[in-house]
């Protein structure tokens, strides 16, 4: 009999798509600035563009 497989939560596969914060923010600083738009920098990166923009706005602060 095959193992029971549990379903990763969604923070969980976030964090190991993308383990380095500070660098995932620098990318999406980085590629803001080639005047890329959200969405483009959302399939870039793998995360939804509101998600973009959220980041975004709270570097501004």
């Amino acid at each position: 009999m095959p193992p029971f497989k549990v379903p990763l939560s969604p923070s969980t596969e976030a964090n190991l798509r993308h383990p380095d914060k500070e660098k995932l923010r620098e990318t999406i600083l980085t590629l803001r600035a080639q005047s890329m738009s959200y969405r483009e920098i959302g399939r870039e990166v793998g995360l939804h563009w509101m998600r973009i923009g959220q980041l975004l706005q709270s570097t501004n602060e």
